[in-house]
């Protein structure tokens, strides 16, 4: 089929598509001029050519050339079933690439408010709606870039064409979705694409130049994604802000050292009255006491496990140790000798009959 047949045919196909050029008139005031600005961004992408490039491109234009024209009754019937393929495909795409970008944030926004970690972390509807609402807008403004590869340059789409690649693009992306595999809505619609080319025609009906080029493209963003995370995650981890943070590791370090201190000095005690006055009980549930406070706050320390340390959990620890030291310590509770008996808390202390661990006042000066 000669070119001017097909320069029919493509106007044919897309007359539809065709704007006008009218031009409208200057806004006066300065809000209007800024809402026309706003609005030339958000619709840039409504006034592009994707076609243009059939007729500057010679590889492309050869691959649209060859192509068969099929009736054009049937392609306009395609049309309409074309509407219910695009929209099987839009819910794909929501299903699976939209919760792919959608996910990772919901579950950063519930570790930011609940300050905890869950597999089953509620996903918030404006969450949603902004995944939705970004979908929009990046269609608005850039998606005629990707219309123009895939629709245009990649394989000749009609809408019988487009009706079959976008039916087994959603049939696959929808299956992924079920079984819960993140795979890539433009990959499936890009293999889509070359298999109707290919039944066209294995030579000619696929620009297998442009294909090298988004194999090319899917492993550079690869490398190029995983670079910039990582230096976005660097400085955020690595800012200056990590001397704070290095200083409040000390300070927990510093309580931690006091809490254990003061569970070990008491258990120190226990211990020297089982030493001293061996007809004492010896006792046994202070002592698992003891042990399994030691043992929960060593486990709150454990930052590889659980990442950060629980402020009001390390407040409870030092303010237990406190108010069992305060309770159970020799030191404040004193030790009758003759009696063998713990002195009542509140209950005047006789010097004469009480002995205290050996204890140096001069430290509280220090």
């Amino acid at each position: 089929m000669d070119r001017a047949a097909q320069k029919a045919a493509d106007a044919e196909a897309n007359a539809d598509k065709l704007k006008e050029d009218i031009e409208e008139p200057e806004p006066t005031s300065k809000a209007l001029k800024m809402l026309n600005s706003l609005k030339k961004m958000a619709t840039r992408g409504l006034e592009k050519d994707i076609h243009a490039h059939v007729e500057t491109d010679q590889a492309v234009h050869d691959m649209h050339a060859a192509a068969e024209i099929f009736n054009p009754e049937t392609e306009q019937v395609y049309k309409y079933l074309q509407v219910f393929s695009a929209c099987a495909v839009s819910f794909a795409h929501g299903a699976n690439d939209v919760a792919n970008a959608v996910g990772p944030f919901s579950g950063i926004w519930y570790v930011y408010r609940k300050w905890a970690i869950s597999s089953e972390a509620d996903c918030p509807i404006w969450v949603l709606a902004m995944g939705g609402a970004g979908i929009v807008v990046g269609l608005a403004t850039y998606g005629y870039n990707i219309m123009a590869t895939l629709g245009v340059g990649l394989a000749k789409m009609t809408p019988s064409r487009g009706y079959c690649a976008e039916l087994a693009t959603s049939f696959t992306v929808s299956l992924a979705s079920v079984y819960g595999l993140p795979i890539s809505t433009t990959q499936c619609i890009t293999g889509a694409e070359i298999g109707v080319g290919l039944v066209e025609s294995l030579r000619s009906g696929v620009n297998y130049k442009l294909f090298g080029k988004q194999i090319l493209a899917w492993i550079f963003t690869l490398i190029v994604a995983g670079f910039l995370s990582a230096a976005i995650f660097a400085a955020g981890a690595y800012a200056p802000s990590i001397t704070m943070a290095k200083e409040i590791r000390i300070y927990e370090s510093r309580l931690r050292t006091l809490t254990q201190s003061m569970y070990r000095d008491l258990n120190r005690s226990n211990i020297w009255l089982q030493g001293n006055f061996s007809d004492k009980p010896f006792d046994v549930f202070l002592d698992r006491k003891i042990n399994s406070s030691m043992t929960a706050l060593s486990k709150m320390f454990n930052n590889k496990v659980i990442g950060y340390i629980d402020p009001d959990a390390l407040v409870n620890a030092i303010n237990a140790s406190y108010s069992m030291y305060r309770n159970y310590s020799l030191l404040v509770t004193g030790f009758n000798p003759r009696s063998r008996n713990y002195t009542a808390a509140g209950e005047p202390l006789a010097g004469n009959k009480i002995v205290v661990s050996p204890y140096n006042t001069t430290l509280l000066l220090s």
